[in-house]
């Protein structure tokens, strides 16, 4: 199982496994009794990353990289484990507005307004049509 992005010119092939991380599939499913299962892993750390690859949520990105598990809730809009996150410390980061935007939950870009700096996030409301924000 291969992905295939389909851009606006030219579909793109990408030569990998469509692989998704339990925790991004937690996450994104706004799963907060599997995530929290997950957490009491003893190694576990709250503030961890997970690789993301944009691609595969056809964000326009062909790379990979690193965002942290609150980042991730805010990217997917997923209000409970968002809110198990913020209220267990999770750091919030320089993006988290962004991926707040992106994701259009109202209550986590309220939860971001006092933390983070939005003047990033006003062509991404535009491209993922976040017209409200």
């Amino acid at each position: 199982n291969y992905f295939v992005q389909t851009g606006i010119d030219n579909p793109v092939v990408i030569n990998e496994p469509f692989y998704i991380d339990p925790i991004i599939e937690y996450l994104q499913q706004d799963d907060i009794d599997g995530f929290q299962k997950y957490s009491t892993n003893t190694d576990f750390d709250l503030n961890g990353t997970v690789e993301f690859k944009f691609w595969q949520y056809n964000l326009n990105k062909k790379k990979e990289e690193k965002i942290t598990y609150l980042e991730c809730a805010a990217l997917f809009g997923s209000e409970d484990c968002f809110k198990f996150l913020k209220i267990n410390n999770s750091d919030f980061t320089e993006d988290i507005g962004v991926f707040s935007i992106i994701g259009g939950n109202s209550f986590i870009i309220h939860e971001c307004e006092n933390k983070c700096d939005f003047s990033k996030s006003i062509s991404n409301a535009i491209k993922f049509h976040m017209n409200e924000y």
